[in-house]
């Protein structure tokens, strides 16, 4: 469903007249010319490249196969809170496609994961200040 709505958006931006096409059109143009494997593999280069010349990015892909680890693991008790699996699953999808097909490469899917990594550490201390406070306003009572 998902492909459909891309590629139909792709030919709808393809339609518009050739100055006013964005990335999305250009590539269908490009498909039609013949041209596309080059911008695939010029891509793919780009995304290596980053792996290549900057050893650290690597941090990025460890933790992205770890976040997809956990997801994997139903049993795990992040799954309890309801919608929880399903939108870590698609913020999954979204780094891996962010990964493969923006010329950024990794740091597509590091930087969601460092805004995704602080926002689990603030919910997760005010859950625990929650609990902390519930806990001490039973002691007193």
């Amino acid at each position: 469903m998902a492909l459909g709505v891309a590629g139909s958006l792709m030919i709808i931006d393809f339609l518009r007249p050739a100055g006013s096409r964005t990335h999305l059109g250009e590539f269908v143009q490009a498909v039609i010319d013949g041209e596309a494997w080059q911008i695939v593999t010029r891509k793919l280069d780009q995304s290596v490249g980053i792996l290549i010349a900057y050893p650290a990015s690597w941090i990025a892909v460890v933790v992205l196969l770890l976040v997809a680890w956990v997801v994997a693991r139903p049993t795990s008790k992040v799954w309890q809170t309801p919608m929880m699996r399903a939108g870590a699953m698609a913020l999954l999808a979204c780094w891996f496609l962010g990964w493969v097909l923006n010329d950024s490469g990794i740091a597509v899917a590091a930087l969601g994961l460092t805004v995704a990594i602080g926002a689990g550490l603030v919910l997760s201390a005010t859950g625990f200040s929650e609990r902390a406070a519930q806990t001490t306003r039973r002691d007193i009572a």
